[in-house]
């Protein structure tokens, strides 16, 4: 029986664990000066904005090698969606292996099958686009 305890409080360790990993790349922020720089255009009248640690991004973002992976982006509401993330090649090959850096990546969230994701991390940061037809996918 102790060993069935212990058992199970390791493993809820361990997700609980690999859970903090996932999301701590992520830090909300309101100094919207900080993040790029840019002129900005569009002025959303609610919107919550992150940070990301583009270093630990980057480890956790899926290759050819390794297929798909998890990854849990923040949401407007301030919970956060687990997606499972490919990568998405749509650059033609000679402009691809021109521009390494570029990478780009398609997804689904795990929690509701309608809701797709497109993002890319390039020279100029990430950024992530976040799809919910409300209606189920295609199959």
């Amino acid at each position: 029986m102790f060993i069935r305890s212990f058992l199970a409080l390791c493993g809820a360790s361990f997700a609980l664990t690999s859970m903090a990993q996932r999301t701590q790349f992520w830090s909300a922020t309101t100094d919207l000066r900080s993040l790029q720089g840019a002129e900005r255009r569009i002025i959303p009248d609610e919107q919550r904005t992150f940070a990301v640690n583009i270093a630990q991004l980057q480890q956790v973002l899926p290759d050819r090698s390794t297929g798909a992976r998890e990854l849990e982006l923040p949401r407007p509401d301030g919970t956060t969606e687990r997606f499972r993330v490919w990568p998405n090649v749509v650059m033609h090959p000679e402009l691809a292996a021109r521009y390494p850096e570029i990478r780009t990546f398609a997804g689904m969230s795990l929690d509701r099958p309608y809701v797709h994701v497109r993002m890319d991390l390039t020279m100029h940061g990430f950024h992530a686009m976040v799809m919910d037809d409300q209606r189920p996918a295609c199959r």
